[in-house]
This record gives structure tokens, sequence and C-alpha cells, in this order.
């Protein structure tokens, strides 16, 4: 576990949130000891309000976890009301008082699977061709989505040669990958509907110094691209 810092200030909690609606951060709503992927639409200055697609009764408190580049936030909050939307209701809480925070990571993670199409490329030892969605990165590796993985080729501690990072026009990177877990989870597609795939974790293997410093140039330009609100992408496969 990493470091978990306490925070308390309401303008802060609110600025928070409204980046995951600009992030289009994914928001796990524990409730009844079930686990439900939602996410957060409407933020003020006293409530926020997510999206469901069935009604849920009122329990006391909800508790909630966001996922976020910088680490995972933990919180619970009151519920306030229901409203009805399209496909589903939205359920307005109250602020909380107090979140927590944890960053688990010794790098960045930078999420870009709702906002571009990144993929890995390349070719498993038996000539097949493969196209992996990327759904985050950092200096020191990926994760990568699948609808359905090849198990004889990815599996934990699995080595994937000369894969190929495509980050449309911020470039290309050829790059080694060891993965670290595969795991079963739900998505969103473009469209917000949730969908069931694999999540495969990989670490970068850096044959030299120059692999290294390729992926810190690229993380600059995508930080400069991110900010200026700029980016050129390349088509991508459905």
């Amino acid at each position: 576990m990493g470091l978990a810092m306490e925070k308390d200030d309401k303008y802060e909690i609110i600025a928070i949130l409204r980046e995951a609606i600009f992030r289009n951060s994914r928001l796990e709503l524990k409730y009844n000891n079930e686990s439900h992927i939602t996410w957060v639409i409407k933020v003020d200055y006293t409530h926020f309000t997510i999206f469901c697609r069935e009604a849920r009764p009122p329990e006391k408190p909800f508790s909630f976890i966001l996922h976020s580049d910088e680490g995972v936030i933990s919180f619970s909050a009151r519920y306030y009301k229901m409203l009805p939307a399209e496909k589903g209701i939205e359920l307005v809480f109250f602020l909380p008082d107090i979140i927590f925070t944890v960053q688990r990571r010794q790098y960045q993670r930078f999420s870009v699977l709702s906002d571009h199409r990144f993929y890995c490329f390349g070719r498993y030892k038996n000539g097949e061709n493969y196209a992996l969605r990327i759904k985050n990165f950092s200096h020191g590796g990926c994760a990568l989505i699948a609808r359905s993985p090849n198990p004889r080729f990815l599996y934990r501690n699995a080595l994937i040669k000369s894969a190929r990072l495509d980050f449309g026009s911020l470039g290309d990177l050829p790059l080694d990958l060891k993965v670290v877990a595969v795991v079963p989870l739900e998505e969103f597609d473009e469209n917000k509907q949730l969908y069931s795939c694999y999540q495969i974790s990989c670490q970068f293997l850096f044959k030299s110094q120059r692999e290294e410093s390729a992926i810190d140039k690229l993380i600059i330009r995508f930080l400069i691209s991110r900010k200026s609100g700029f980016y050129k992408s390349r088509k991508g496969i459905c």
C-alpha cells in the first residue's frame, strides 16, 4: 500500500469530483456487499449525482471508490434523492465530509481508454496478430484491454516480445512487455454501455536507456496535448 491522505476541504473535494467528470473516471458504488460500476455526472456546492441503471433503496451511508490517475479515492456519502433519467435513474448524494486518497503506484498513471484509441500491436509466436486497446500507461508499464485474450500467450509472467505501442500522432514505442496480471472486469464503451473484457497489466522491459527516455518524452508530449486540448488521432480499429 502507498501513502494514505485524508482530505476534508470542501472545495478540494468538489474539484476532485469535477475532475472525475472531465476524465470520465470509473466510480464503484458499494451496495449490499456488491460492487456496481458507474460514474459521476453532476457536482455542485452541496451535492453530487451519479447514473444508475436501476433504482436502489437508500442506505446509510453509501460507500464509493473512485479510480483516478493519482490513485484510489474512497469515501462515504448520504443519500439525498432519486431523479428519473433516460435508460436509468440519477441518484443524488450530499457531498462527503471527508475523503481518503491512496497513491499505490511508483509512477503516475494516465488513463486514455475513454478519450483516445491507442493500441498495442504485435504478433504472437505462432504468427497470430493481435491489437489490444491501451487503457492506461505510466513510465513503468501499461494496462491493455482484450475482449477474449489468448491464454496461450497472455498469462501472468508471460513475455511479449517486440510489441508496438501506437499512441497515434504522439508516436510509436517498440518495447518488450512482461505480463503482471490478467483479470476479468467490466468497462464502458463509447456509448456508456458496460461490456465484459480482460485487463492485461504489463511491465515495460527496457533494454536500453534510450527506450526508457522514449517513454518519458512520450509522456511529456501527452501532457502537453492534454493541457492544450489539442490532439489529432489516427483512425482506430473498431
